[in-house]
C-alpha cells in the first residue's frame, strides 16, 4: 500500500484499518514519493548521496519531495512539502468559471446555480484540458446546456495557460519550498533526477516551469504519470521478499 509522504501515524493506521475491512493484506507500506522513485530505479541509477525531485500534482492536491539515495543504497526523503488545495480541480475550476461567463454573454444563461448545467460544462471542459496536452486547440462543446441551449467554443492551449499562470506558479512555488528545506538540512542539495507524477504533471506548461526552474534540466516521464506510483509499489513489493 502506498501513502503520502505526510501522513501521520494515526492516519496510516487509519489507512490500513480501512483495507482491511476492504479484504485486503497489506505485505507492506510504503509513501508515494519512495514509490515514484523505485519504479524509476533510482537507487541503482544514481550515485550514493544522489538525488530527485518527485513532483506530485494530482486532480485534487499536490506534492513535492526530495528523494535521496543513501550510504547504504536505500531510499530516503531529504525534504518535503504539500498543498492540499492544489490540482487539476482548481484549473478545470478557473476553465469553468470562463465560460460560464461567456454562456451568460452570449446567450443570456446564468448557470452559476445550476448544478447539472455545471456539471456538464465541467466535463466538457477537463475534455478540453486534457487534450491541450497534446494540442494547441480545443473545442468545448456541451449538448443542452440549459433550457435546450447548445454550446460550443473553441479554446486554445495559450488561454488555458493564461487563465491559470498564478496557479501553475504555485506549483512552482511548491518546489521552491521544498527545495529550501532540502538546502537547511543537508549542503548537497543538487538535483540529479526531476520525476513528474499524476495527470495535471502532463500538462505542457507546468513541465516548462520546472525545467526551467532547474535552468532547463528536462523532467523525466518515461513511465505513465497516472502509474508510476502504483508500478513503484509492485517492484517494491516483489524486491522485498
Amino acid at each position: 500500500m502506498t501513502v503520502p509522504q505526510h501522513f501521520s501515524e494515526a492516519s496510516m493506521q487509519d489507512a490500513e484499518n480501512a483495507a482491511k475491512i476492504a479484504g485486503l493484506e497489506i505485505v507492506d507500506m510504503v509513501s508515494e514519493p519512495v514509490a515514484v522513485a523505485v519504479a524509476y530505479d533510482l537507487s541503482r541509477k544514481l550515485r550514493k548521496g544522489g538525488n530527485a525531485l518527485v513532483l506530485h500534482v494530482g486532480g485534487v492536491t499536490a506534492f513535492a519531495s526530495v528523494v535521496t539515495v543513501l550510504m547504504d543504497g536505500s531510499l530516503g526523503i531529504l525534504s518535503h512539502r504539500n498543498d492540499p488545495f492544489l490540482g487539476g480541480d482548481d484549473f478545470d475550476q478557473r476553465i469553468v468559471d470562463y465560460f460560464a461567463k461567456l454562456v451568460k454573454m452570449k446567450h443570456g444563461k446564468d448557470i452559476s446555480e445550476d448544478l447539472v448545467a455545471l456539471g456538464k460544462l465541467r466535463a466538457a471542459c477537463e475534455r478540453a484540458k486534457k487534450a491541450l496536452s497534446d494540442q494547441d486547440h480545443a473545442q468545448v462543446t456541451v449538448k443542452s446546456l440549459l433550457d435546450g441551449v447548445d454550446f460550443s467554443q473553441p479554446f486554445s492551449r495559450s488561454e488555458f495557460e493564461e487563465l491559470n499562470d498564478d496557479t501553475f506558479r504555485r506549483v512552482v512555488a511548491l518546489v521552491r519550498r521544498v527545495m529550501l528545506e532540502a538546502e537547511r538540512r543537508r549542503r548537497n542539495n543538487n538535483i540529479d533526477e526531476i520525476l513528474l507524477v499524476g495527470g495535471s504533471t502532463k500538462i505542457p506548461k507546468i513541465q516548462r516551469l520546472i525545467k526551467d526552474y532547474f535552468n532547463g534540466n528536462e523532467p523525466n516521464i518515461r513511465l505513465e504519470t497516472d502509474e508510476a506510483v502504483a508500478l513503484g509499489a509492485v517492484v517494491h513489493t516483489y524486491s522485498s521478499d
